[in-house]
């Protein structure tokens, strides 16, 4: 009943929310006396239990992107409200979609707090025709908590792209773009496709126009925070790739915050979305933006998300690493991840790593033209037919730039 009245509310939204900006006495008709009561509804649902009512929160998430998207002068006044609950959850959610969507363990498995995967992990799969979850747009999704997933950064999206919100983005930039890269890992159904279709893999990941998927999400939440704060977010991106990489413990990158935290405590006229923001919130945000479980693959996962990163992101860290005067560094890096292609057993690693390299290949001739030779040989030997599918394709694309 509560999925089919939040279906119902959802198309009622479409009906009049086209009115924004035309008819502005429309949308006050019909959403005036609710708005606010749905609001606190909202916020009161994502912070409960993230295992519970999952399709619920789903699509609760898919109606806040609607009107934050469709009516931004209606909302404006709510969205101060709104940023700090879906904050929360999106970091509360964390856990959830890591053991489940990553790591394929049952819902039902997950306990609160689990640090370790489950001994005997069932392989039951949750059919997208349960519990109501039968919306068009969502027939070919993998699993229910993917779903919420994808929602979740849509709705990231429209909120990292309101300039009213830019005060409290700036200082939580270390925090978000942390959680959301975790929202980055490969997932037990990427892995599967990566050996099983390698053309679709490697289809799905150069489509970054019209594929809806959590890689494509989180980039764009990313991005739009680099699109808007340039340096400083690159500047955690650049942290967050060295945590990665190196699987570092959290608490080692947070000296990288301090002055933030500080600057929080000492400003004295806040914006409008600071008001009810401190650095005690703050770091409450930043301890829990990362995933505290163990697991056997977590960590070449979290070196395939750092690469990842790094790569996406490879002009905005080459600049800014040229602004410093850091320029060899540049070179230095480079030169790590080829020489890492000759140790590196994970093809799933090793198809990354090329592609990372391919992305700073323009870097590369005008620092040094060995390491493009090293990579060019390191590249020819990829394709072998020893290696599997998609590191031959990935190194054959590389050789191509």
């Amino acid at each position: 009943m509560r999925e089919q009245l939040l279906k119902l509310l959802y198309l009622c939204i479409e009906t009049f929310s086209y009115a924004e900006g035309t008819d502005n006495s429309l949308i006050h008709a019909c959403f005036d006396q609710t708005y606010q009561e749905w609001i606190s509804i909202f916020i009161s649902a994502l912070q409960t239990s993230v295992k519970s009512n999952i399709n619920i929160k789903r699509l609760i998430l898919k109606i806040l992107t609607k009107i934050f998207s469709d009516m931004p002068y209606y909302t404006s006044k709510t969205l101060n409200v709104i940023i700090q609950p879906v904050w929360k959850f999106m970091n509360a959610n964390l856990s959830l979609f890591i053991w489940s969507t990553v790591y394929g363990v049952p819902v039902e498995q997950i306990e609160d707090g689990m640090k370790q995967p489950p001994k005997d992990i069932q392989t039951k799969k949750y059919s997208p025709n349960d519990e109501g979850f039968d919306l068009n747009e969502d027939a070919d999704m993998i699993d229910y908590v993917e779903g919420l997933a994808i929602q979740l950064l849509e709705l990231m999206i429209t909120l990292t792209e309101k300039k009213q919100l830019e005060p409290i983005l700036r200082f939580g930039l270390f925090p978000i773009i942390n959680c959301v890269s975790h929202y980055l890992l490969f997932s037990k159904e990427q892995e599967r496709r990566w050996f099983d279709d390698a053309n679709q893999f490697i289809s799905d990941e150069e489509d970054l126009a019209n594929m809806v998927s959590l890689r494509n999400s989180a980039q764009r939440v990313i991005g739009n925070l680099v699109q808007t704060y340039s340096h400083e977010a690159t500047q955690a991106i650049m942290v967050i790739v060295e945590k990665f990489l190196k699987n570092m413990k959290e608490e080692e990158v947070y000296g990288f915050l301090k002055a933030g935290l500080e600057k929080l405590n000492m400003k004295q006229s806040k914006a409008s979305a600071l008001q009810d923001f401190d650095a005690d919130k703050l770091l409450a945000l930043i301890k829990t933006s990362h995933f505290e479980g163990e697991h056997p693959d977590h960590i070449w996962k979290k070196r395939e998300v750092g690469l990842f990163l790094l790569g996406t992101f490879c002009e905005e860290i080459v600049y800014l690493l040229n602004e410093k005067g850091q320029g060899e560094e540049i070179n230095n890096l480079i030169e790590q991840l080829v020489f890492s292609l000759e140790d590196n057993s994970n093809p799933i690693l090793k198809g990354r790593t090329i592609w990372c390299l391919s992305q700073f290949s323009e870097v590369i001739p005008t620092k040094d033209s060995t390491i493009l030779l090293h990579l060019f040989k390191v590249c020819s030997h990829c394709m072998h037919p020893d290696n599997y599918l998609p590191v031959r394709l990935t190194a054959a694309q590389s050789l191509r730039t």
